[in-house]
């Protein structure tokens, strides 16, 4: 089993949050921005990267809000999932086009999703959908929170 360090952005405006729309051998499925640390990276330096690769968006980084992991059996890979808060977006959105960093073929949106329309979709984390995020939200994600483990 392959091992996977990702670490991502929750980045909201108001009572949305920024997702990117990914469609692929689970169907749609729509996950904050960020991705797979590289090399000597720090955690908040591949947030910052992901961010900018797959919306153009600059951010700064916030507290470290949630950890999780997940084994996904359909790729025999077990991952460790750091969610840090993304502050202060700036520039606008834009999507990657071939050839440029961040570009992937299943990925085809990039949005801020209300929080009502959570429910009609299929968010990874899922958390992003519950009260227990937006509440965590307000109050600055005062406290670390572990995820749990799930399997994918």
């Amino acid at each position: 089993m392959r091992h996977r360090i990702r670490a991502g952005a929750l980045i909201t405006r108001g009572d949305s949050i920024l997702l990117i729309g990914h469609m692929g051998d689970l169907g749609r499925l729509w996950w904050t921005p960020g991705g797979r640390v590289e090399g000597e990276e720090s955690w908040a330096d591949c947030v910052r990267r992901e961010t900018r690769e797959e919306t153009s968006l600059e951010i700064d980084i916030g507290p470290l809000a949630y950890v999780r992991e997940f084994v996904s059996p359909h790729n025999d890979t077990h991952h460790f999932e750091l969610l840090f808060a993304g502050l202060n977006p700036r520039g606008e959105i834009r999507f990657p086009v071939p050839g440029s960093p961040g570009y992937d073929e299943r990925m085809d949106r990039a949005g801020f999703v209300g929080r009502k329309e959570l429910a009609g979709i299929t968010a990874w984390p899922g958390f992003v959908a519950t009260d227990q995020f937006w509440s965590d939200r307000d109050a600055g994600f005062p406290e670390i929170r572990y995820l749990g483990f799930d399997r994918a």
